[in-house]
């Protein structure tokens, strides 16, 4: 029996919960015992427009939510604009004003280019305050109002900023859970920043931030919250990954995922109905985007993204960035793992099921030209037209294009459709795999032969494949004729290159000396001093608190009379330098107050080599500050020691005055005054000398592009900041080291595809034994003796000795059986195994050696050993062994001939280069000791086979050769495992001198 609520009988839902006694209690005047202390303080004043609010004027009303209103106002002691957020006269607890203030503590704790910047907190008039920054731009949902609605490409450009910022907030643990298009703000250049935390909470553990949620509050807005948040469960990541949804929900059509006449309708729906999906409201949006937003607002957290990584993963190709063309030697080694999947299967299949019609049509049709052994071989080529058609189309990728991040978009960027992957596999199999052996059945028909040259269908294959490919370039995204006829394209899945945090990282400036600070105890202003970090005649600079936003501050307090900061720098809010927060210009007291990010200085992190997956980043976050500085005349001196790396990963440059000098120096003050604009030639030798300082003089093991840009900035060879700026934002969207994952796969792609291909011959071969084995005589011993011999002579065609030995043997025999029609009438198909040619080449035997001469009879008692089997009669897991092995010596070979070359093209292949200490491309003697060290074991095993053939026309016995494999193949998995720990470099590439690095 379903349980009811105690208030209204409604039968509860799963947690227990009716809506309308949620709408009741949210509703409901709050009577809410505070954490600290009950009370009612006194009435608190409510600014007016246009008037004085404590040190602010009042400009406008930007808006009203439930806990206050925020103005924009001018802070008339320093000039800045900001909007400040005063709680609601309505809300009088203590506990409501610590919820206010919580508010303002949570934002503090990002600190993010994508999320609304908290200046800090003070009380007007009774009334608590918070300041933050003025986006000028209004909020996403104006964007709305007035464009209504946006383009795909632009609301997915819009929240992946929002992903973004909320990300950054889950990294300082903080969930917002109030996401929507009122919520985002949007800055005067288009950037978009997430705002109001009034209900969010901390994920670290805090209590307070647990405690402050009033009991029977409405958390939320109800269009934009998810089931759970209004069901008051447990949240995580999830409901705000929710809230996103319903955001970007809004943004393409205009409309919440739920509407409805009163809130307790609207809560019904929030909980139990599906929205309809956006593209039912806008045609226009890809129904790959729709399907994004719709896992956004599953109704189970568990169906949804899990955290913002993926969802941004799939959001990005809909964004207005544009995708990257996959690479032909990525569509060649997906192609590669393709075939070798589809290998075992299909012979499997063919042999099993379809028998003699699964041979080429040239032999089907020209023995048995009947329309059912069309239809089944056609049964059977469908086999891999459905293999590519179904999950490209479905899924945008074969399970080859999966593992090499490739995948099949049309010109939406969407996946095509099984009708468009169809029309594409079709062309591809018709061209490559159909056309080739239709033209060879055209020759046979022609020629009137049954069996054609081998090579001709293999050239005709070669060609038609040359073909397919010729209109590839790098300017249609390597288009080939398939993807051209079927309007598709083939990207690559680009992985955002996540920014690596620091370690370690403290709130202590830059020293120049590593002096130790002394304690303090005082205030400044609103703040608490901590540590006393220099003092002298110049002035003083403090590590101070800010008790209540909880975040660390840098103060610097001046000796005399200062003018105020410069506009420019008092307003500066870009990620690359830290911001004023307060300052005081008086005749008893002149300081100014600038956020203290936890991290460490350049000149501390020297001395230890940093990862070139970090220094990217430091430095294009140092171009795109100076670039911006070089315009407006706010850069501070460019040196070494005024570069600061936060916790977060993000280089920051400081001012001279945050700088702490070393003993005995004076305290400068580079705040208040104009500062010069430095030369690019300048800007170039700071930024080379930054790179040398973190990756040392000579880096070894940087992508190819690296050390001649990094050699450029050293000589000052770059035309323009632009050309530096591009190509560092280029750096941070590649991968900056081989990882495991891509060494791996060019180590172990070709063996697994041989490993395949060899059980798919393993396989075949048993199959066709099986088969094989129904044929008369078979299992004669006299017949098997004699097609043995008979194969034997069929092979040896090289070696007069076998040959002629054989012959000797079969003429003396089985010249009876030889000459005898009924015997080929009864057991030709059997010996046929031995030999198309079988009876041929046994009447050939007769004639040559029905007599044979004394030399004949010597040089066969001399080969008495030779014996030899069948395909069908040697198949075995051994056979499978030897063509895995043979197929690798065929890679072995093509490795040697481009070490020559010069071209390392099976890393090539894996978007890997070698290179040498100094960064070049590996020279061939260094390729061709490389490859030496690899292969030296398969070499020794085939050269010392070769040996003893040789010398004793005797063959090296399976368990030897079983021996020595093993023996190469225990050395081969220890210098994987070495290589797999450092992918950079193996020892082969340590023998060899050589770096495997990014292309």
């Amino acid at each position: 029996m379903n349980a009811k609520c105690p208030k209204c009988e409604t039968v509860l839902n799963a947690e227990g919960l009716c809506p309308a006694c949620l709408l009741n209690a949210a509703m409901a005047t709050q009577t809410v015992e505070s954490v600290g202390g009950g009370g009612v303080p006194p009435p608190a004043a409510r600014p007016q427009i246009g008037a004085m609010f404590g040190s602010y004027r009042i400009a406008r009303l930007l808006g009203r939510g439930g806990m206050g209103e925020v103005y924009e106002a001018e802070q008339t002691e320093t000039g800045r604009r900001v909007a400040i957020k005063v709680l609601n006269q309505a809300i009088t607890s203590n506990a409501d004003r610590k919820r206010f203030i919580r508010e303002g503590r949570m934002a503090a704790t990002v600190s993010d280019p994508h999320v609304v910047y908290v200046y800090g907190s003070e009380e007007i008039e009774g009334a608590p305050v918070i300041a933050m920054e003025l986006a000028g731009g209004g909020t996403l949902k104006d964007r709305v109002k007035k464009d209504r609605p946006l383009s795909p490409t632009e609301a997915v450009d819009d929240i992946l900023q929002v992903i973004d910022g909320l990300d950054a907030a889950q990294a300082a643990g903080v969930l917002h859970r109030d996401i929507k298009p009122a919520n985002c703000f949007v800055d005067r250049d288009g950037t978009v920043k997430v705002g109001d935390f009034g209900l969010s909470i901390s994920t670290l553990g805090h209590m307070e931030s647990q405690n402050l949620t009033a009991p029977g509050s409405l958390l939320g807005t109800p269009a934009f919250a998810s089931p759970e948040q209004l069901r008051g469960s447990q949240l995580d990541v999830r409901a705000d990954i929710y809230s996103v949804g319903a955001t970007l929900y809004f943004l393409l059509t205009a409309k919440p995922p739920h509407e409805a006449d009163t809130i307790v309708s609207l809560i019904t729906a929030v909980l139990d109905k599906v929205p309809a999906s956006p593209k039912t409201l806008q045609p226009k949006i890809p129904q790959g985007l729709a399907n994004i937003v719709m896992k956004c607002l599953a109704k189970d957290p568990k169906d949804r993204f899990a955290n913002y990584a993926e969802l941004r993963q799939a959001l990005h190709p809909y964004s207005s960035e544009a995708p990257t063309p996959g690479t032909l030697g990525l569509r060649f080694v997906a192609g590669l793992v393709d075939t070798s999947i589809t290998s075992v299967p299909s012979m499997v299949f063919a042999l099993i099921i379809l028998g003699d019609a699964a041979q080429a049509p040239i032999e089907v049709l020209a023995t048995n030209p009947s329309l059912a052994s069309f239809l089944k071989w056609a049964a059977f080529a469908s086999f891999e037209l459905l293999y590519f058609a179904i999950p490209e189309g479905l899924w945008g990728a074969s399970l080859g294009k999966f593992i090499c991040r490739l995948r099949v978009v049309g010109a939406d960027r969407n996946v095509p459709g099984i009708p468009r992957a169809l029309i594409r596999a079709f062309v591809f199999n018709f061209l490559y795999g159909w056309a080739p052996y239709v033209i060879t059945l055209l020759w046979h028909m022609h020629t009137g032969r049954s069996e054609g040259p081998l090579s001709f269908g293999d050239a005709a294959s070669m060609v038609t494949w040359a073909l397919i490919f010729a209109t590839a370039r790098r300017t249609n995204g390597f288009a080939a004729i398939h993807d051209l006829l079927s309007g598709t394209r083939v990207i690559a899945i680009r992985v955002r290159q996540a920014r690596p945090a620091l370690q370690g990282a403290t709130a202590s400036p830059p020293s120049r000396d590593g002096g130790t600070p002394s304690l303090h105890a005082k205030r400044i202003g609103p703040y608490s001093i901590l540590e006393t970090l220099v003092q002298n005649d110049g002035g003083e600079m403090f590590l101070g608190r800010d008790e209540v936003l909880r975040r660390n501050v840098w103060i610097v307090k001046y000796s005399g009379a200062t003018p105020p900061l410069t506009p420019s720098r008092r307003d500066l809010a870009r990620p690359g330098r830290v911001r004023w927060l307060n300052g005081a210009r008086s005749a008893n007291e002149s300081w100014d107050a600038f956020e203290a990010p936890d991290g460490k200085s350049l000149n501390a992190l020297a001395g230890a080599l940093q990862p070139w997956a970090a220094v990217r980043f430091w430095l294009l976050d140092l171009a795109e500050e100076i670039s911006a500085g070089m315009k407006d005349g706010s850069l501070p001196p460019l040196a070494l020691e005024n570069v600061f790396v936060t916790a977060q990963g993000r280089a920051m440059l400081l001012d001279d005055s945050l700088v702490v000098p070393p003993s005995g120096d004076s305290f400068p003050n580079t705040l208040t005054g104009a500062l010069p604009t430095p030369a690019l030639p300048d800007v170039q030798k700071f930024l080379g000398d930054v790179a040398s300082a973190a990756l040392g003089e000579n880096p070894k093991g940087l992508p190819v592009e690296v050390p001649p840009f990094l050699k450029n900035l050293r000589e000052r060879s770059l035309h323009a900041m632009e050309f530096v700026v591009a190509n560092l934002k280029s750096f941070t969207e590649k991968i900056p080291s081989v990882s495991r994952g891509r060494r791996a796969a060019s180590l172990f792609l070709a063996p697994a595809c041989y490993a395949a291909i060899s059980i798919f011959i393993t396989i075949g071969m048993g199959i066709q034994k099986h088969q094989q084995d129904k044929l008369p005589g078979m299992h004669d011993p006299k017949i098997t003796e004699f097609r043995q011999q008979l194969a034997s002579y069929a092979t040896f065609h090289s070696d007069t000795n076998i040959v002629v030995s054989q012959g000797v043997k079969i003429a003396a025999k089985y010249a009876g059986q030889i000459n005898d029609p009924k015997f080929w009438e009864t057991y030709g198909d059997t010996m046929k195994r031995a030999s198309p040619d079988a009876r041929k080449l046994a009447e050939e035997a007769v004639t040559k050696y029905s007599n044979p001469t004394a030399e004949q009879k010597k040089r066969s008692d001399s080969m008495a050993w030779i014996t030899t089997t069948t395909m069908e009669d040697s198949v075995s897991p051994l056979f499978g062994l030897f063509a895995f092995a043979g197929l690798m010596g065929f890679t072995a070979i093509f490795n040697l001939i481009f070490c020559f070359v010069g071209i390392p093209v099976g890393l090539r292949i894996f978007g890997i280069a070698l290179v040498d200490k100094n960064g070049r491309a590996a020279a061939r003697w260094r390729l061709l000791v490389r490859w030496l060290a690899i292969w030296i074991f398969p070499c020794l095993l085939f050269v010392s086979q070769n040996i003893v053939f040789a010398i004793f026309h005797h063959t090296i016995s399976g368990t030897a050769m079983i021996a020595f494999a093993c023996t190469a193949a225990v050395t081969w998995i220890a210098g994987l495992v070495v290589t797999l720990k450092n992918p950079a470099r193996g020892l082969h590439d340590r023998l060899a001198g050589t770096w495997l690095v990014p292309r």
